[in-house]
């Protein structure tokens, strides 16, 4: 059992049998095509087969929901494309789903709008009731359209490393704030993934909306808009 480290269980998944992947718990390595648990722990995106999902973390997020809705008894199923993007680079699998999720609830918004019902629709039940959300913009706030919805997935990071150095330099967080939290997480993470999965990380493991990680990171100087 794996009590060091927090995990967060992003979507539960099944592929086609003959279409296997390999489970990439530490000296496992089985393929498998049911019960795949994608999770985020550490800070690393992680494909777990059920019963080593079970070993390592079933103490702690045994019986959770995911963030995107799969369970044991009804797993997202994946298509060939979405199940090669999970083998071959679970960053980006995570970012598509949310990509999905982005355009299922515009459109769910757009069909609302068109039949006339003036009164908003429903929100889906939070699959992760313990995710707190501490902050909340107004969403008639323009500058906040650059931190909600699909615009989140079209920041990039700064390259140029001495600007970015300059920036670092000049925040002077007082400790425990949003912004300190942000900078430390930033040190340490591998910048190979996007700011939105930044931002996904930060909301998992420090409670902290993404639409304040991506204003954060973009008043700092350390993301653009791609």
């Amino acid at each position: 059992m794996n009590q060091d480290k927090p995990a967060y269980l992003l979507d539960i998944v099944e592929v086609a049998r003959e279409k296997r992947i390999r489970c990439q718990a530490d000296g496992c390595g089985h393929a498998v095509y049911a019960r795949i648990h994608v999770v985020l722990v550490g800070g690393q995106f992680q494909v777990l087969g059920g019963d080593c999902f079970q070993r390592l973390y079933g103490e702690s997020v045994s019986g959770a929901a995911s963030f995107y809705g799969g369970s044991v008894g009804t797993p997202t199923k994946l298509d060939d494309e979405m199940r090669l993007l999970l083998e071959t680079n679970t960053a980006d699998f995570i970012e598509r789903l949310e990509a999905r999720r982005l355009e299922l609830e515009a459109r769910t918004a757009r069909s609302a709008r068109m039949t006339g019902n003036s009164a908003p629709p429903t929100p889906p039940p939070d699959p992760t009731p313990k995710l707190e959300r501490r902050f909340v913009f107004p969403v008639d706030d323009p500058s906040t359209v650059p931190y909600e919805g699909s615009s989140m997935l079209k920041w990039k990071w700064v390259q140029d490393r001495e600007q970015v150095i300059a920036c670092l330099e000049a925040v002077s967080p007082s400790p425990e704030s949003d912004i300190d939290t942000i900078v430390r997480f930033y040190r340490s993470f591998n910048l190979s993934h996007s700011p939105y999965q930044f931002a996904l990380a930060v909301e998992l493991k420090h409670f902290l909306p993404k639409g304040i990680t991506l204003r954060s990171l973009h008043q700092i100087g350390l993301i653009e808009q791609g």
